[in-house]
């Protein structure tokens, strides 16, 4: 059996982090020895999270934000993070034991007036050089930095993009299959400052040439689709053809613009096909639609969506009030059925006298059990600010849902993002939270149970280098999960390392990846607990 380069080598089971003054280990570095002494040590808590203080973890308290972005930029294993502010976007590097300091290159502009509400950030490497790039999502002319070897960044004088839009997220995918990324605006509004605020905003699809350099090409869109308060897209392969559609959330009282599902239907011309599904797809939603979480929680190998939305009277789907959050199971050929009552995933209508307003969210694997859960992020609007409303952890039962009542994440800040990701490389899922005011949520993930896991970290060669819309895969124990690498989130850049709950499963079997660039490669097994490197043209 042939392994990959391995980013971390773990023993069976999580581990607990690191000592204070330890950072990742170098593979060569980590044995089962070394890390059977830490298991030692550890003294699992009761809940699934415990809080972290982010001033004693190295990070300053924004004065007004919520936009949080990670991605690993020293390739020790352990994913930096970025934590938008309205006076400025301050980056850290991840020392390890949920430790920070400040990235030593920050050359973010904050003099221009538009530069100063930063509300998140995307990384992805753009100029297909192995390195991370970082597009800010800001009040209008969104920068673009390219990242060098040396940890500094260049900023791109004009990459093409966004001139006056109010960007909440950017979503990034090589909707062609040329190997260059692409990329959707999801525009809340326009600011032109001769204008008043238009908030009919105008969503933007853009082409990438590879270098840094995007060209607007909007105009192939469903004639009008792309108007509205835009607040996330995201990219994804949702009829299984081999090139990645479109899902749009857009933010707004019911009657007006709903969400819209764009079928990729490859070249047209000299241009691209782009069909609207919304007359069939049962997923034009009319909703406060903030975040969108993209993940296959029943285990049936087709790409699901949750959205978030609010209880609120006037700003709930159509049916009435109380609706909450939508669950969108996929069946298959661009048609989806509405599950969120029957599998108990619209907490904030079971659960409204605490919880009103939800906004990001996105799945995760708390447990390692095999089956998604879902974290959502609760805050009050701004003339509502006095009632908070605890953030909600969702546990997966099957394919159906229980409020966990006592996670330890349920926080009451003034939540907008949401970001799941290993940020200790133990093997358990953290979560991190941007709030409107104030400082971030750190939230460690306890690790106490004994199921195993597998991480995979994709590098494209012949399609895009940080394989954005690669389609994995992964046999274990009898079973198959099917996952994809992706880019957007509401004020937010995920994590593009996927994360596996294997359960009882001590090894993975098999691999196959559907690169974006078209090609079908497998990669042989290895054993559960580690986090292995994927190559494009590599494996067998």
């Amino acid at each position: 059996m042939r392994l990959l380069s391995l980013l971390l080598l773990l023993p069976l089971g999580c581990t607990a982090p690191p000592d204070d003054d330890d950072t990742a280990p170098d593979d060569d570095d980590v044995s089962d020895d070394d890390d059977a002494s830490d298991d030692d040590d550890a003294t699992p808590g009761p809940q699934i999270f415990e809080e972290v203080d982010p001033a004693a973890a190295g990070i300053a308290t924004p004065s007004r934000g919520g936009g949080i972005g990670v991605q690993d930029l020293d390739g020790d294993g352990l994913p930096e993070l970025l934590v938008a502010d309205f006076e400025g976007a301050h980056l850290y590097r991840n020392l390890g034991n949920f430790q920070f300091e400040p990235w030593p290159e920050q050359p973010w502009d904050t003099a221009d007036v538009f530069s100063e509400d930063h509300w998140g950030g995307t990384f992805a490497d753009v100029d297909n050089d192995g390195i991370s790039d970082l597009m800010l999502h800001q009040g209008a002319r969104d920068p673009l930095y390219l990242g060098r070897a040396d940890g500094s960044w260049q900023q791109v004088a004009d990459p093409g993009f966004n001139d006056l839009g109010l960007t909440f997220s950017m979503s990034l995918g090589d909707y062609d299959g040329d190997g260059n990324l692409d990329l959707y605006t999801a525009t809340h509004m326009v600011l032109d400052p001769s204008q008043p605020p238009d908030f009919d905003g105008e969503d933007e699809l853009y082409r990438g040439d590879g270098t840094g350099s995007f060209v607007d090409v909007s105009a192939m869109l469903p004639e009008g689709l792309s108007d509205g308060r835009g607040f996330v897209a995201r990219w994804s392969d949702f009829d299984h053809d081999g090139d990645p559609d479109l899902y749009l959330v857009n933010e707004v009282p019911p009657g007006d613009e709903p969400n819209h599902l764009f079928r990729n239907d490859g070249p047209d011309g000299d241009g691209w096909l782009w069909t609207s599904m919304d007359a069939t797809c049962f997923c034009d939603l009319s909703l406060a639609g903030m975040g969108l979480a993209i993940g296959d929680y029943d285990r049936d190998g087709w790409q699901d969506l949750f959205m978030t939305n609010s209880t609120l009277e006037g700003r709930v789907q159509p049916g009435g009030t109380g609706s909450g959050e939508q669950l969108l199971k996929n069946e298959g050929d661009s048609v989806f059925l509405e599950t969120a009552l029957a599998t108990g995933a619209n907490v904030g209508a079971r659960d409204g006298d605490n919880r009103w307003v939800s906004w990001g969210a996105d799945w995760l694997d708390v447990d390692n059990d095999g089956w998604l859960d879902l974290y959502v992020a609760f805050g009050p609007l701004e003339d509502r600010a006095q009632t908070p409303q605890p953030n909600a952890l969702l546990r997966n039962r099957d394919g159906s849902f229980d409020l966990e009542p006592d996670s330890g994440a349920d926080s009451v800040s003034e939540a907008r993002s949401v970001i799941p990701v290993d940020l200790d490389g133990d093997g358990c899922m953290d979560v991190v939270v941007g709030n409107i005011a104030g400082p971030i949520d750190l939230f460690r993930n306890t690790c106490n149970e004994t199921a195993h896991w597998a991480q995979l970290e994709l590098r494209g060669t012949t399609s895009n280098r940080s394989a954005l819309g690669a389609v994995v895969r992964l046999s274990a124990g009898g079973e198959t999960w099917r996952s994809e690498v992706l880019s957007g989130s509401v004020h937010g850049s995920p994590w593009k390392v996927l994360h596996f709950g294997l359960g009882e499963a001590e090894a993975v079997d098999s691999i196959e990846v559907d690169w974006p660039g078209g090609a079908t490669e497998a990669f042989d097994g290895f054993d559960a607990d580690r986090r292995v490197l994927l190559v494009e043209g590599s494996g067998r």
